[in-house]
């Protein structure tokens, strides 16, 4: 009977406020069932709000909810409602069989509505009910810097608090209500407590931060469109067919020269910088490993890129060191540096090159996303910007698997990856073999097997596989070229 509504006389109408549980949980309810449902946000319709109060006997709890003129209530007595059946199919007749009399609340014309900005972004999906709070506590100057003492000062924050007394004045809330809708700002990944030490429960006495007011400036800062938690594998698509665009135009066909000055300057790169912010509404909950290793190399390797346009590329080993690990990128609300990705994700958190310790310790957020066990593959697929690294490509989550053997495959024919000199029983090997050593084995030897597995036949692995047998050999490892891959200036 319920899927019937679709062509119901009647109407169902909510009353509700920007980013508030209980109506988003109400609505939910009413989806699931099929019933559709006009809503009068008294935040777009603040003049509604008296005509709510008076239909409904000076209720000012929110939502209130109508079926035709009939007041069912909040979203606690639709689900009484909806759990009496012989009652719940009398009201859906009643729906599907009456219109609405004049005396039904009726939603407002759009032209009534207040001033309210509506861009909803780019990813097509539904306003984001807990971006529209974050601008309008901005548009009420509720975030600001707050100083803490005589020399700590909580910079671009909003104290719980104040964000209680606030909810309760403008949206005309009680107090249970407020501290709801501040653990839900905290939930969903729009805030986060400064000192991190209180955990993930929102407090009225503790300050709060916007991820995107982080001074630690995440070159994927700002304000996502207002779409719902993504799964890795929808984004990393997206976000895979723009930068690969990026790279048709500016990237030497070899994927081995980088045009940063052309990428600066091209739409495609600003469409993909636009975009790259929705990394920060990545929900990794039910993502599998191809989606996570895909995602994390398109990441690493587009963070490359931006950093490189935005910064410059490092042309020393200071200068690499602070690249790789303090560019940072928010992605499903986290901070991951280039060092994080590749280590810590991508590793299964083993320590990177000249560290001391793990990339995350054993109290770190970031250790639910990161893979079970290594993947070797991804040596062979990350670009670090310079020249000595593997091509510049794009990787999807369902062809995974043999888009990394073929990177593999062609990093070991190149005289980069492997080299033969039979008349001198000597192989030379990539350092990407000797840094990454745990990744193949531990030992020189044993990436030498790992070598001869991978790579494909011909010539090259012939000869290989002669010296391996005879066991005559030597195994040297090859210069890394850390030179910047950026496409030379000509001259004028």
């Amino acid at each position: 009977m319920v899927a019937e509504l679709k062509d119901a006389k009647g109407s169902v109408l909510i009353y509700s406020i920007v980013a508030c549980p209980r109506c988003m949980k109400a609505k939910n309810r009413l989806t699931e069932l099929g019933i559709p449902y006009k809503e009068v946000s008294l935040d777009n319709f603040p003049q509604c709000r008296e005509e709510m109060e008076a239909r409904t006997n000076g209720k000012t709890s929110l939502p209130q909810i109508f079926f035709n003129e009939i007041h069912i209530g909040g979203v606690e007595e639709l689900d009484e409602l909806i759990s009496d059946k012989a009652r719940f199919e009398e009201m859906v007749q009643v729906l599907q069989t009456n219109e609405a009399p004049a005396e039904a609340p009726v939603a407002p014309q759009a032209q009534t509505e207040a001033d309210y900005d509506t861009d909803d972004g780019q990813l097509g999906g539904e306003p984001d009910e807990y971006s529209r709070l974050v601008r309008d506590m901005k548009k009420a100057n509720l975030i600001k810097d707050h100083r803490v003492g005589l020399i700590k000062t909580h910079k671009n924050a909003f104290k719980g608090q104040d964000l209680i007394d606030w909810l309760i004045k403008a949206k005309k809330i009680d107090r249970k209500h407020a501290l709801e809708m501040g653990q839900e700002l905290i939930d969903r990944n729009f805030g986060q407590e400064t000192s991190n030490k209180g955990g993930d429960t929102f407090s009225p006495d503790r300050y709060y931060q916007l991820l995107e007011d982080d001074e630690t400036l995440a070159l994927n800062a700002g304000t996502p469109a207002e779409t719902t938690p993504l799964r890795p594998g929808e984004l990393s698509d997206t976000l895979r067919r723009l930068i690969q665009c990026v790279y048709d135009n500016n990237v030497s066909k070899d994927g081995k020269t980088v045009d940063y000055e052309a990428i600066a300057e091209d739409e495609d790169f600003e469409r993909y910088v636009a975009l790259s912010k929705e990394l920060q509404r990545v929900d990794f909950t039910l993502s599998t490993r191809e989606e996570k290793i895909a995602l994390f190399i398109n990441v690493y390797n587009a963070l490359v890129v931006h950093a490189s346009v935005k910064v410059g590329p490092p042309t020393n080993m200071w200068q690499r060191w602070k690249f790789f690990n303090t560019v940072h990128y928010l992605v499903g609300s986290y901070l991951f540096s280039l060092h994080a990705m590749e280590n810590g994700v991508l590793r299964a958190n083993r320590k990177g090159v000249g560290k001391m310790w793990r990339p995350f310790a054993k109290n770190d957020e970031r250790l639910k996303i990161v893979l079970e066990e290594p993947e070797p593959l991804i040596h062979f697929a990350l670009n670090k910007g310079t020249k000595g690294s593997p091509p510049i490509n794009t990787y999807s989550a369902k062809g995974l698997n043999d888009e990394l053997k073929a990177a593999a495959e062609s990093f070991l024919e190149s005289d980069e990856g492997v080299k033969i000199d039979s008349g001198k029983k000597t192989v030379s090997i990539s350092k990407l073999f000797k840094w990454y050593a745990d990744d193949f084995g531990g030992s020189a030897d044993k990436a030498l097997e790992w070598i001869m597995e991978r790579m494909p036949a011909g010539d090259k692995k012939n000869q290989l596989t002669k010296l391996f047998i005879e066991g005559q050999y030597s195994i040297e490892f090859l210069n890394f070229d850390w030179a910047p891959n950026g496409k030379e200036k000509e001259a004028k």
